[in-house]
């Protein structure tokens, strides 16, 4: 059975989570675009699974702090092709996306794993319409 009081989060719903996100175009000559752009997105702390049994059995919860990331992105489009390098979690946050303990009954040394937000990445893609 799994261990929860009235009023107990749910798994790895955050209270408060929220994205806000900008992007501007700015037209050129010959028919072609600048865009550039930026998303921030916060997840607040989280509770991980339920306990199986009563905390006072030594049963825990994980917790999960809240992270931050920022994405941002520039480029240049015409009617056959866009051109766009982005850097994704500018910040390098580590937050935990979630996680599990790999024993039942879970205590506080017990060992466990956890998802985490992909590290900094950069890049540079290319399309072409045809």
């Amino acid at each position: 059975g799994v261990y929860a009081l009235k009023g107990d989060p749910l798994v790895n719903s955050p209270e408060f989570s929220g994205t806000l996100g900008i992007d501007q175009d700015i037209e050129l000559p010959a028919d072609r675009t600048l865009f550039f752009g930026a998303t921030a997105s916060y997840t607040g702390d989280r509770q991980g699974v339920f306990a199986r049994g009563a905390p006072a059995t030594g049963n825990v919860r994980q917790h999960f702090d809240d992270y931050a990331t920022l994405d941002v992105r520039l480029g240049a489009r015409s009617d056959k092709w866009t051109l766009t390098g982005y850097v994704n979690n500018v910040t390098d946050d580590r937050g935990t996306i979630f996680g599990a303990f790999y024993s039942v009954p879970a205590t506080a040394t017990s060992r466990y794993y956890s998802n985490i937000v992909r590290p900094r990445t950069y890049g540079l893609t290319f399309e072409r319409s045809f």
